[in-house]
């Protein structure tokens, strides 16, 4: 990987990440109509992300770290539209 003025870096190190997904659904009736009640947690952290002069002004020297979180909650009902909740 090269530097923003051209040198080659050596000390660079690979980018890695971790994910976890965490999902349930519940099927359930209210008023002899049945529901299904779906959750989802993701959660996603990068380690020695590599900027480019597209993404920051950063030194290409400096590895960041980057956390992404995201929580989703959806209520589907046969015959009727869907509802969603997301947060992050």
């Amino acid at each position: 990987m090269r530097k923003f003025d051209g040198t080659l870096n050596p000390d660079i190190k690979a980018q890695r990440s971790i994910h976890v997904l965490l999902g349930m659904d519940r099927w359930f009736e209210i008023r002899e109509r049945p529901f299904k009640f779906s959750t989802e947690a993701y959660y996603k952290k990068m380690d020695d992300l590599i900027p480019t002069k597209w993404t920051t002004s950063a030194s290409a020297t400096a590895p960041t770290t980057r956390t992404a979180v995201r929580l989703a909650l959806m209520r589907n009902s046969p015959g009727s539209s869907s509802r969603a909740w997301t947060v992050g």
